[in-house]
């Protein structure tokens, strides 16, 4: 995590808001992980990834 950025959960918590609001609740609940690291590419103060299936 970037020096004295602290808000790491605010912004972790903002994307699964956003997974919830475009899939709904049923589909959309997840599980998730969140660390905070010394050092990421490029400087990011957060890195997200997601793996998203969808049935057809």
């Amino acid at each position: 995590t970037a020096p004295g950025f602290d808000r790491t959960t605010n912004v972790i918590n903002g994307a699964s808001r956003v997974i919830v609001d475009i899939f709904g609740e049923e589909i959309g609940r997840h599980a998730r992980t969140a660390m905070g690291v010394a050092a990421t590419p490029l400087s990011y103060p957060v890195v997200i990834g997601r793996r998203i299936a969808l049935k057809s």
